[in-house]
């Protein structure tokens, strides 16, 4: 199987998503909320929110031979 790299498109947010949630909340318990909820607390909702839309926003997309989502990567600045 071969990954690649593509540039991030305004349709992967809802991956980008999917990938902060499982990084932020790795470690299931009682107490991890859905994903909904996760997505809503402060320092985890700054780092996606309007993602794409400000300077600096960067993301690659990883993609099997099918192009399966495998994986992603993005950064943005702050002031």
């Amino acid at each position: 199987m071969n990954i690649k790299l593509r540039k991030y498109h305004n349709e992967d947010l809802p991956f980008l998503k999917e990938i902060l949630y499982e990084a932020v909340f790795w470690r299931k318990g009682p107490t991890t909320p859905s994903f909904e909820e996760g997505l809503k607390l402060p320092d985890v909702k700054k780092a996606i929110i309007d993602f794409g839309t400000r300077d600096g926003d960067i993301a690659v997309v990883a993609s099997s031979d099918d192009l399966t989502l495998a994986g992603a990567a993005w950064l943005r600045y702050w002031n």
